[in-house]
């Protein structure tokens, strides 16, 4: 997984390019994973919000969806904690 802090005016930074996501999530830091080899699933906590395509450097937004085991799916609650703890917490990435 990637981390980026989306900047003020809602992008990111990618390999050298801005890309914009959503000024909604100014300060916020999304994980990046990638499925396959031009694609990266665009991750806010436990919602997959969209596809950076790596090959025309563009962001296709998705339906939101939940991570099966999330606190969002299984109590109804929205992530208050930040966006990259909490995808950590409901995962279990980074916690070796």
């Amino acid at each position: 997984m990637t981390v980026r802090q989306v900047r003020t005016n809602g992008q990111i930074k990618w390999k050298g390019d801005r890309i914009y996501l959503s000024e909604a999530l100014r300060g916020e830091p999304v994980g990046l994973v990638p499925p396959d080899d031009r694609f990266w699933t665009i991750w806010f906590g436990p919602l997959s919000i969209g596809l950076l395509d790596d090959h025309n450097r563009s962001v296709s937004h998705t339906p939101t969806k939940l991570l099966p085991m999330s606190l969002v799916v299984q109590r109804g609650l929205f992530p208050t904690l930040g966006a990259l703890y909490f995808f950590m917490l409901m995962t279990g990435v980074g916690t070796t």
